[in-house]
């Protein structure tokens, strides 16, 4: 096979690699490769935040982030081996191509991405008021219409927390439901759950009413999700809320059947609420939709019975930039940054934004070698293809960091979830992030199992908890300390084994399940605070991650998403539905809804296209939900 020049460089640099696995690093364990001083010393790399445009915090402290890969199965030889891979893979290029985009610099023209739409999803995180430009397709700057759109952002979401825009009835909105799924949706899962806890954005959830202040204190704002057309979850996602006070906000990136019905269950229980007030009304006051583009817009609205609005005629409808609409690299888009916006305030926003952008300056000035995002990606790289270790585990050994891996599943299944061999002919990466239980709770598992698994483990050095010690700064930091010995703890039992007293490892392990025998890697990743700029920090890490994942083995991170698996089961969900009709009919007719012998055969032998055993299973649910009387056939 003839290979172009680049090409061939790659195919050398990673059949390197593989002989590099199999004859040097096989046999080693990471005791005595932890016992090279220069080694860990090395493969610890220190980010630390210098951005200006904060004002300085109480402790003046800066940000700072870690990534600690000295407890891989690696030496400095296979680190410099990975590098001559990525820079046969034109990893600088890329880089490059996602700080200025396919059109922004000349020197770039010649790099053809496969993809026209390639998205500069850097520029959603780019600041104001700074000479910087980046060009999309039209030759026009797209940072001037991010900042508009910003604008417009928190324009609305000021007005909904100060009271000036309110429900139907005239109460003040404080809750939001967000119906929808995906990236940015997981994304905000994690900010919320990261922030409710941090004492700026803690604070910032009740404050902000400016109109109507009462003597009183008011509660912090909610924001919960409904993620699936099971009705418990939009049940649990309107427990102890009022209509009257509810945004729901329906994110919409595709033609996606499920959410329709989950945004129209939702309708329904503002109707339900509101009952007195026009539905169109409602709609008006209390839905917000935010749609890829105008094509599934329109289609959402048909399919939630909304009557069809003028694009661009009401300010409760947004639109993703033309120049980023890929569904994974969207979190901060408006489908991020508007339910952040309402439930903590655009001060909290922009201090997420500047933590990204400090991370896309890091990505994009610093050399490959000691660059975060490139040397994690590398790392999962050499443990995914040359070390057979088929995805990794996350673990957060931080309370406000215990959403973060469900986020990175999600993130790395979309950009790097796809079969297929690359240009190399290596299989192509799972993309399978794992949650590797809080805290460590998998540990027996973990340290005695035999086939070890890679894992990450994330903590924040001050995560600010100080409920019921607040007060003794003894007490607090006690806990504090606790939490940062018990992540190191499981990072050295993982990777050194059971110790005995004197300190050495012991090769008396009593039983397979009381000790660990070690030689399991794993990545730590700390943070200095648990805070707004620290949560943009880690989700822009990800996504160049993530990126920079798929690039080097050739899978195009930007495709997209055409259809999502509800999109892909549509036409079986259909024919399922018309199926449980059918049954509920024959139920009611007095029949047994199974009793129909020929239809039987027909699913049987494959001709009906609906399988056996799901049928019969069907019919049972068919008869509880007759008998319960929760279905009427009209």
């Amino acid at each position: 096979m003839n290979f172009p020049s680049s090409q061939a460089t790659a195919a050398q640099a990673w059949a390197i690699l593989q002989r590099h696995a199999r004859e040097e690093i096989s046999s080693l364990r990471l005791q005595e490769l932890c016992a090279d001083t220069d080694r860990v010393s090395s493969l610890v790399a220190v980010h630390t935040s210098h951005f200006n445009d904060l004002p300085p915090s109480k402790t003046d402290l800066p940000h700072i982030l870690i990534a600690d890969i000295s407890r891989q199965r690696m030496t400095l030889d296979t680190l410099q081996h990975l590098l001559r891979l990525a820079r046969a893979r034109e990893l600088r290029q890329f880089i490059d191509l996602i700080a200025w985009g396919k059109y922004g610099a000349a020197k770039y023209k010649n790099i053809h991405t496969g993809d026209p739409s390639f998205p500069m999803y850097v520029a959603l995180r780019s600041p104001a008021n700074e000479d910087m430009k980046m060009i999309g397709p039209d030759g026009l700057n797209v940072l001037d219409s991010v900042h508009k759109q910003w604008a417009l952002i928190e324009k609305f979401a000021t007005q909904i927390r100060t009271g000036q825009v309110k429900g139907v009835s005239g109460q003040q909105i404080r809750d939001v439901i967000v119906v929808g799924r995906g990236v940015a949706v997981m994304a905000l899962r994690f900010f919320y759950d990261a922030l409710r806890r941090d004492k700026e954005a803690g604070l910032a959830r009740v404050t902000g009413s400016l109109l109507g202040v009462s003597s009183r204190p008011l509660p912090p704002r909610r924001l919960r999700f409904v993620s699936n057309v099971d009705p418990a979850a939009a049940e649990n996602a309107a427990a102890e809320l009022n209509p009257a006070n509810t945004l729901i906000i329906s994110i919409v990136m595709s033609i996606d059947e499920e959410m329709a019905v989950a945004t129209e269950t939702m309708k329904s229980w503002l109707a339900s609420g509101l009952g007195k007030y026009k539905i169109q009304t409602i709609e008006d006051k209390h839905i917000v939709t935010i749609a890829a583009n105008e094509t599934v817009y329109q289609d959402h609205v048909r399919a939630i019975k909304r009557k069809s609005i003028h694009v661009g005629e009401k300010e409760n409808t947004f639109f993703l930039p033309r120049f980023c609409q890929c569904e994974a690299f969207s979190t901060f888009s408006v489908a991020g940054l508007l339910p952040l916006g309402i439930i903590f305030g655009w001060k909290i926003v922009e201090k997420i934004l500047a933590g990204a952008h400090d991370i896309d300056v890091h990505f994009i000035e610093s050399n490959l070698r000691h660059n975060l995002p490139v040397l994690l990606s590398l790392t999962d790289l050499w443990n995914d293809a040359f070390l057979a270790s088929s995805g990794r585990m996350c673990t957060p050994f931080s309370q406000p960091f215990l959403a973060f891996p469900e986020f990175v599943s999600m993130l790395e299944s979309e950009t790097c979830g796809r079969a297929g061999k690359n240009v190399l002919g290596a299989t192509a990466p799972s993309g399978a992030v794992f949650s590797g239980g809080a805290f460590g709770e998998y540990d027996r598992m973990l340290y005695g199992g035999g086939r070890p698994m890679p894992l990450e483990l994330i903590t924040a050095m001050d995560t600010q908890a100080y409920i019921g010690v607040a007060n003794d700064p003894v007490k607090s930091q006690r806990t504090q300390d606790a939490s940062i010995c018990s992540y190191f703890a499981h990072a050295d039992l993982l990777a050194f084994g059971t110790r005995s007293r004197g300190g050495t490892a012991t090769a008396r392990i009593r039983t397979f399940s009381d000790g660990s025998d070690g030689n399991k890697p794993s990545t730590l990743i700390l943070c200095g605070r648990s805070d707004a700029f620290t949560c943009g920090q880690l989700i822009a890490l990800s996504e160049h991650r993530a990126a920079i994942n798929a690039k080097l083995y050739g899978v195009d991170p930007f495709a997209s998403r055409v259809k999502v698996g509800a999109a892909l089961r549509s036409e079986e969900i259909d024919r399922l539905s018309e199926k449980l009709h059918r049954m509920y009919e024959k139920g009611f007719e007095g029949r047994d809804s199974f009793d129909d012998e020929n239809e039987s055969v027909a699913e049987a032998s494959g001709e009906g296209k609906i399988n056996l055993a799901t049928s019969t299973i069907l019919n049972h649910y068919a008869n509880r939900m007759r008998d319960q009387k929760l279905y009427v056939v009209k």
